[in-house]
């Protein structure tokens, strides 16, 4: 009787993973081949975790942490109007000290300084409070912002004028390279991080097209960086996120795709509003040399 073949484990185990991360789709029915399989491909079951699904936190918060620890890389929250969300959120990020992007819709106050500080995140993004908070007062100098690479700030209808004293601390971040803005955040300081943080690769204002209050506010903004790039997006925020959580062509490889074809000439110089609701060349944005 012939030997049964069976490939060597290091090399079973590459192609499990590399199928599980091309095709997340796909991990639920890879773990139950075998034992070992379960083992090496359940982490990456959790190394995207959308917490404002119920049976994603339930999920999460079954494991065990030092499981926890090792998996989960990605993490998106909202309220989402449950009255015990931010505990069971701060408990469970407590054990995910290995996220390295996060996306919240609330104050970060409302979140343990002590769970972000030890984390190493390279992907912020949050909304911007109403009210005055303690992180927002302290200009981004916080330790948690020290190892971020991809800030991005939201903020809805404004209630206040954002002020540059209070954003002051982004020009001294050393890994910040790509930064994105909600237009009433930009309105007021585009003009002054533009100048004041050279070290920034791309800046981009973020707007939906379900905000008209939104696209409208930023059609006030004057854009002259080739490093700006103001983009109407199609898509919702969590499909984004998950996106680019994923490995996938988020908004922010898809701005660098569009200064790349400025830069190349394929768009206008002029050009700075990349409208992915439209079939036609981006539209044009009057220009103005001066600081407003």
């Amino acid at each position: 009787m012939a030997s049964r073949f069976t490939l060597p484990p290091e090399l079973e185990r590459e192609i499990l993973e590399t199928a599980a991360l091309r095709y997340p789709e796909m991990i639920p029915p890879l773990l139950r081949i075998c034992r070992r399989a379960q083992i090496w491909l359940e982490p990456l079951l959790f190394r995207v975790v959308d917490l404002s699904h119920e049976p994603q936190l339930l999920a999460a918060e079954s494991k065990d942490p030092t499981f926890l620890q090792h998996a989960v890389r990605n993490v998106h929250a909202s309220f989402e109007n449950r009255p015990d969300a931010i505990s069971r959120y701060n408990k469970l990020l407590w054990k995910c000290p290995g996220i390295i992007n996060l996306s919240v819709d609330f104050n970060l106050d409302d979140i343990g300084a002590g769970a972000l500080r030890e984390m190493r995140l390279k992907k912020l993004a949050v909304t911007v409070p109403s009210v005055i908070s303690t992180w927002y007062l302290a200009g981004c100098t916080d330790p948690l912002f020290q190892s971020i690479t991809h800030l991005d700030l939201f903020q809805g209808p404004r209630k206040a004028k954002s002020e540059w004293r209070h954003w002051r601390g982004l020009a001294r971040l050393p890994a910040l390279t790509h930064l994105a803005l909600s237009p009433t955040i930009a309105i007021d300081i585009l003009a002054d991080v533009v100048v004041e943080c050279p070290r920034l690769t791309l800046m981009v204002v973020a707007m939906y097209s379900w905000d008209s209050l939104a696209v409208k506010a930023s059609l006030t903004l004057r854009a002259t960086d080739p490093r700006v790039v103001l983009i109407l997006m199609a898509s919702t925020y969590p499909i984004e996120w998950k996106l680019g959580a994923l490995g996938g062509d988020d908004f922010w490889v898809r701005a660098e795709t569009f200064i790349d074809r400025r830069r190349a000439g394929e768009i206008g110089s002029t050009c700075y509003l990349l409208d992915e609701n439209a079939t036609t060349q981006p539209l044009r944005l009057p220009i103005n040399h001066r600081r407003t």
